[in-house]
């Protein structure tokens, strides 16, 4: 009988001892350590099953039930040392205020980086403008678009003041957005944990053995 067909038939012993069995065999299997803790629970070991839900984050830190499982490991310290209920409940909230205080200070320098980003994307824009102006102008001194010699004096030092801002917003822009590129990535929101799959080291073997259903 498989610790699954014992679980079913509500034969806690054989299936506490399978999923043991299974723990044994594949010690960095995380479910293997999953299952066990949630078994050790419903007969009430509660330090056995927090021990054990304990490994299970240990190897499988991105699971989506991970925080299910934290949970469930404060809980069961709770019901196993009655005492400490206080003291975990306070190292509980402390971390939360401390992972809401690092998120808002990240969302802060976010939007400074996208600001500083917008801003140098604005300034590689006026740098694009002023490099057509001054082009434009080049041009026309080149093909002799004046009639007298103080309009070509008066548009070559247009085109110069055009190069001179031209190149101004361009250093600018990209000091800009050096600066507040990186502020925007470094301070990315962290991705959501993603699904593991119910495999691991030895499985195929302990449903073969019969320890696993």
């Amino acid at each position: 009988m498989t610790a699954g067909e014992a679980l079913q038939a509500n034969r806690l012993g054989d299936a506490l001892a399978g999923y043991r069995r299974a723990v044994a065999l594949a010690p960095f299997w995380g479910e293997a350590h999953h299952n066990l803790a949630l078994l050790l629970a419903r007969v009430e070991q509660y330090r056995g099953a927090a021990e054990q839900m304990r490994a299970f984050l240990r190897l499988s830190r991105d699971s989506a039930q991970a925080a299910r499982a934290q949970s469930q490991v404060t809980e069961w310290d709770r019901r196993a040392d009655p005492g400490r209920a206080a003291e975990l409940r306070s190292e509980q909230e402390s971390i939360e205020s401390t992972l809401r205080r690092d998120r808002e200070r990240a969302g802060d320098w976010r939007d400074r980086g996208w600001l500083l980003t917008s801003v140098g994307a604005l300034a590689g824009a006026g740098a694009a403008a002023c490099a057509v102006l001054g082009g434009q102008t080049n041009q026309r001194i080149a093909a002799g678009d004046f009639e007298t010699g103080s309009a070509i004096l008066l548009a070559a030092e247009t085109g110069r003041t055009y190069n001179t801002v031209g190149t101004g917003f361009a250093i600018a822009g990209a000091a800009l957005v050096l600066v507040g590129l990186p502020l925007v990535l470094f301070n990315a929101d962290p991705q959501p944990p993603s699904l593991s799959a119910a495999v691991g080291p030895g499985y195929a073997g302990l449903v073969w053995s019969g320890a696993l259903p």
